[in-house]
């Protein structure tokens, strides 16, 4: 319990300071109720951050909501709808944690499950409220360095590893663990770099989860593979305070849609026989390298738009798969030539920077 009050003091104040009104404060804190994308919601309705950036990031940020539900479900099956409903509205980290511990502990009947947890989850609900009242009224007095943001993550993780005691439970922990490291790189970044953050999780989760699993979908799969970039972008925008040229980004995903996609050729045959759908078992073999020559080919002139010189140097990529394929090399073969082809590439990228940095 004492874990979340630096937590709501901050989320109280951190509204005031950044224009919200204190109505406005609270009805955010009442209607969200959840921390850490309050914060993030927060610092970009300060920026004036369009309100689907602002939506979005929340999403992403409380994507392991999902995995809490799923987890904790099957104890409230016997509620009816609207006490599932109340269960779900007030469902938080340390509510999660302490009533899966509880009932791992006890054997109890559904009332009892209910009651205990609604205990908890109301406990907490009215602490967030009191706390973040409290926050506007003192305002924004915590200092930065206090480091408050990382209060609730800490003190849910020591709720969680007395509670992983068998092996589905570790795997759980693991996927709840790393979500909430992925949730803290929004607290170590400025806002400018969130929404690529929030793209990069949004995607990388939908890849494989269902129910949109982009990876069995052709064309969606290769389309989602930018999703390599944004880490990159989201770092651009950290460190120049600047959002990336829009040409570089639209090139380098065009670069990732069709290095994916060249990448599935090799497993055309073994994923038919298995059922698996993708960009490479849709199109075939040789509708497949013509479909990454246009993606390299476009990625190359794209990127001529930012340097001509850079454009030139990507232009290997769709005259290294056109060559493949007019030579008749076997694509398993020419597969294990482009790690090589990336890294000179790269290398290349990397010193042509650093002599811009040094002498331009």
């Amino acid at each position: 319990m004492l874990g979340i009050v630096p937590f709501g003091l901050v989320a109280g104040a951190a509204g005031v300071d950044a224009g919200l009104t204190p109505l406005q404060t609270v009805g955010l804190s009442v209607v969200v109720f959840a921390g850490a994308s309050q914060l993030a919601a927060i610092d970009l309705l300060g920026r004036n951050a369009e309100l689907l950036v602002v939506v979005l990031t929340g999403v992403v940020i409380n994507l392991r909501m999902l995995m809490y539900s799923a987890s904790i479900a099957p104890h409230f099956r016997p509620l009816r709808s609207w006490w599932k409903s109340l269960c779900a509205y007030v469902l938080t980290d340390q509510a999660y944690a302490l009533s899966i511990a509880r009932y791992a502990d006890e054997e109890l009947d559904p009332r009892e499950r209910r009651n205990y947890y609604l205990t908890v989850a109301v406990s907490l609900w009215v602490v967030w409220q009191v706390c973040t009242v409290l926050g506007i009224v003192v305002g924004a007095r915590v200092p930065d360095s206090w480091g408050l943001e990382f209060a609730v993550p800490l003190v849910f993780l020591s709720l969680l590893v007395p509670a992983v005691a068998s092996p589905p439970a570790v795997v759980a922990a693991a996927v709840v663990g790393s979500t909430l490291l992925g949730a803290l790189a929004f607290a170590a970044t400025p806002a400018l770099a969130w929404p690529y953050l929030a793209g990069f999780f949004l995607l990388g989760f939908q890849y494989s989860a269902p129910p949109l699993r982009f990876k069995t979908t052709p064309f969606l799969d290769s389309l989602s593979n930018g999703l390599y970039v944004l880490p990159g972008a989201a770092a651009y925008a950290a460190v120049s305070g600047s959002h990336p040229p829009v040409a570089a980004l639209a090139g380098a995903w065009l670069w990732a849609m069709g290095m994916h996609t060249f990448s599935a050729v090799p497993d055309i045959e073994p994923d038919r026989e298995a059922g698996i759908r993708t960009t490479a078992t849709y199109l075939g073999e040789r509708r497949t390298l013509a479909y990454c020559l246009a993606c390299w080919l476009a990625a190359a002139v794209v990127f001529g738009l930012v340097d001509v010189r850079i454009g030139l140097l990507l232009a290997a990529y769709p005259v290294l798969v056109l060559g493949i394929h007019l030579s008749g090399v076997d694509v398993d073969r020419a597969y294990w030539w482009y790690p090589a082809v990336n890294t000179a590439v790269g290398t290349l990228l990397t010193l042509g920077a650093l002599w811009r940095l040094v002498y331009a």
